[in-house]
């Protein structure tokens, strides 16, 4: 396409809007909804931080329905699938869960603000059908981690009274917190002013995860650290 010359000289090269700029304005809306909240955002502050017209937005997106569909749609399901290959490695189900804890773990820290979408925007989904997919996709996420302590209870590895759902629960919940502290920096203790890094950090949810499932007698048996890590590498490139 050319551009023409008008009567005060040549037409300025027309500047085009590609995957950049969309990406530019996912991530902008991504820290907004998840600072303020998705219907407390409006699409003409999503506009001004991009520095472009709101009528120029509705180009990438023709509503914020839109623009929240393609945020967290795509991170959610591939969480899925990542877990999903994690869960059906021929290994004990202990390895499996210590894999998925890690993996998780770096799920949560690289999409934070999706996390943080899928989480503190529950409500709004469950109040409209077309994000029908988005409680689907956590009940099928529940299923796989809760299919992995069944396992290990009946293989004797995890103790048999623990009630699978909220285990699962406490875990994600002990995953979320970690990986957001983390984002704000190091764990600092306020009283030794000891720093905490991830290694540290990820040490310590895992033990933690895995003295919640354990029989007293493997309460004090080694974290698997290391060969979960391998796993992760070598089931999905990491």
């Amino acid at each position: 396409m050319h551009a023409f010359a008008s009567a005060n000289g040549p037409a300025a090269p027309r500047r085009r809007d590609g995957p950049e700029r969309r990406a530019q304005i996912l991530a902008t809306a991504a820290e907004l909804f998840a600072e303020y909240g998705f219907e407390q955002t409006s699409m003409r502050e999503i506009a001004k931080r991009v520095n472009m017209l709101a009528g120029s937005l509705y180009h990438h997106f023709e509503t914020k329905d839109d623009l929240l569909h393609a945020l967290i749609r795509d991170p959610q399901q591939q969480m899925i699938r990542e877990n999903e290959r994690l869960a059906a490695l021929p290994v004990d189900a202990e390895l499996r869960l210590a894999a998925t804890v890690i993996a998780r773990f770096h799920q949560f820290s690289a999409n934070w603000h999706v996390h943080v979408l899928l989480m503190q925007e529950a409500n709004f989904y469950r109040q409209h059908a077309e994000f029908s997919y988005v409680q689907s996709a956590k009940n099928q996420a529940s299923l796989v981690m809760t299919r992995i302590l069944d396992e290990g209870i009946a293989a004797g590895l995890f103790r048999a009274e623990i009630d699978s759902y909220l285990t699962n629960a406490t875990i994600s919940q002990m995953i979320s917190a970690a990986a957001g502290r983390l984002r704000q920096g190091a764990f600092i203790s306020a009283v030794t002013g000891r720093e905490y890094g991830l290694a540290a950090v990820l040490d310590h949810t895992l033990d933690c995860a895995l003295r919640l499932v354990r029989p007293a007698a493997r309460i004090e048996a080694p974290v698997r650290r290391a060969e979960a890590e391998r796993l992760v590498g070598d089931c999905l490139g990491r």
